[in-house]
Order: C-alpha cells, then sequence, then structure tokens
C-alpha cells in the first residue's frame, strides 16, 4: 500500500481492517481461488483501476501508518504500562 502499488489479498485475520475492498484494494474470501485470480487480473487489465486503488492505498496507508504515528502510539502503549507497574508495585 505505502508504494502507491494496489494490494490483492484474502480477507483473512486483521487484513479487513486495514484494506476496503475496492476503497483501497481487493479482497477475496479467504480460500476462494477463483476469486483471488479474478482480483489479480483486475488491475492488470485496468490501468485506472490500478492507479486509482494504488493512490487510496498510499494515502491510507501514510496517513494511518506513518512512522511518526506508529511510534507515537507505541510510546503511549509503553507508558501505560510502566504506569500499571507502578501503580501495582
Amino acid at each position: 500500500m505505502a508504494m502507491g502499488k494496489p494490494v490483492v489479498a484474502y480477507a483473512s485475520g486483521a487484513i479487513p481492517e486495514i484494506v476496503r475492498h475496492r476503497a483501497t484494494d481487493l479482497l477475496a474470501p479467504t480460500g476462494n481461488l477463483p476469486v483471488l485470480t479474478t482480483h489479480l487480473e483486475e488491475p492488470v487489465l485496468d490501468e485506472q483501476l490500478a492507479i486509482q486503488l494504488g493512490n487510496m492505498g498510499r494515502r491510507v496507508a501514510e496517513n494511518g501508518f506513518s512512522l511518526e504515528r506508529v511510534g507515537a502510539t507505541h510510546m503511549k502503549l509503553i507508558e501505560q504500562v510502566a504506569d500499571r507497574s507502578v501503580e501495582i508495585c
């Protein structure tokens, strides 16, 4: 996503929380190889779709998962854990 390329994946695990079907990327039901294959072909055959999905995916990656944002989230979590350790002792 961060590279501005469309992502095609199975909708499993936490992937659907980040990847939004047809908004940022293409998702296939887990284990459904025919749908996954179709989704893999779509951006190859439709350059505008590939550009649109790539651009939207990049925006999501930059806005939601920048190094600064992820670092700040982790620091907040570390501080919360550290505060609880002090209170418990």
